[in-house]
């Protein structure tokens, strides 16, 4: 049995290769498309990055003061002493008024909260509604009432 070639494929269920494709460039896998949205938003990059992007592995290892074999020990813990630890910086923790300042500018916690205040007068009135009618029908005792209408 012979195996394939890269350009070639063959189908499923033929042992002696006899469906097999005629050798040619290898088909490109179908793309997902990007959406429109997220072509226009543009991607910032450090012009180190960019600078280290365009020069050559020997130039950049030479600025860099490095080799394609990496750092010495002694190198290294060097550089750890002098630059600090390799590490990536934490975010400096917010106070408490700035989180709830955050929290409470939040336009879905800002619709939240009118929506529960419509809400608690209308359940409101609704009830004082409710109790007048029943008390009216006589369904609550006079003490039920007066106990309910001083609240």
């Amino acid at each position: 049995m012979t195996t394939p070639d890269i350009g070639s494929t063959a189908l499923a269920g033929s042992g002696d290769g006899a469906g097999s494709r005629a050798p040619g460039p290898p088909l490109r896998p179908v793309e997902p498309s990007i959406p429109k949205k997220a072509k226009s938003k543009r991607i910032q990059v450090s012009p180190v990055v960019l600078d280290a992007a365009r020069k050559g592995s020997e130039e950049l290892f030479l600025q860099l003061r490095t080799a394609a074999s990496g750092l010495s020990q002694s190198e290294a813990e060097s550089r750890a002493r002098s630059m600090g630890p390799n590490e990536v910086a934490q975010e400096k923790p917010q106070g408490w008024p700035v989180r709830l300042l955050k929290i409470t500018l939040n336009p879905l916690v800002i619709l939240l909260t009118v929506l529960s205040g419509v809400g608690s007068s209308a359940t409101a009135k609704t009830t004082r509604a409710v109790l007048r009618r029943d008390r009216l029908k006589g369904k609550l005792s006079p003490n039920c009432w007066n106990s309910l209408r001083n609240n």
